[in-house]
């Protein structure tokens, strides 16, 4: 008995290494496949269509506004679309020497607005002012002075008064989204510095 192994031993020494070499190249492959069921891609993908939506859903429902001045906490704020001047201010906790009575704390934000809190004594003009006191009238504007508005270019600032020419002026304000480019978004943008 002895003697036949020693005579087989090399033969028997590689069936026993190829079994070995099959049972775990089987076992390789059979692990592979069970990944192949749930490949990071489609996950990563998931979640990476998730976040997108979530930003896009927050930034249209969102601004962002700068407080500064007579306040504890100067900064950039984001803000609900519908918020007044009173909340970024309640935000920034104005100081015991801030001078609220300059301010029109009804006023509706907008995006990348700038509030300045003026100290008591101290006169200013903000930007904020300026800005508001700026109000263009879409039923009687010339072309230059409708391109002096947010997201309004040549093109548009023509197709305006082009509107107004066929169809009569504009009896509110929100009539301006019928013209083509002015959706929504870029009428919310707008409805503070126009008039009709």
């Amino acid at each position: 008995m002895t003697e036949l192994f020693f005579k087989y031993k090399t033969i028997i020494s590689t069936a026993a290494l190829g079994i070995i070499a099959v049972v775990m190249f089987i076992l390789f492959f059979k692990t592979t496949d069970d990944f192949e069921y749930t490949t990071p891609v489609e996950v990563d993908n998931s979640v990476h269509a998730q976040v997108e939506e979530e930003v896009d859903t927050m930034s249209l429902n969102s601004i962002f506004v700068e407080i500064k001045g007579a306040v504890k906490h100067p900064n950039v704020y984001e803000m609900p679309k519908d918020a007044r001047v009173k909340d970024i201010i309640l935000l920034g906790e104005p100081l015991d020497s801030a001078d609220l009575n300059q301010i029109n704390q009804s006023e509706k934000l907008r995006d990348e607005m700038s509030i300045y809190v003026p100290a008591k004594g101290e006169i200013i003009e903000t930007e904020r002012e300026t800005s508001s006191s700026h109000i263009v009238n879409i039923n009687k504007a010339s072309k230059d002075e409708l391109m002096t508005l947010n997201g309004i270019g040549a093109k548009k600032a023509e197709t305006i008064i082009n509107y107004r020419e066929e169809n009569g002026l504009f009896e509110k304000k929100e009539d301006l989204m019928n013209i083509p480019g002015i959706g929504q978004k870029t009428f919310e943008n707008l409805e503070n510095d126009i008039e009709i």
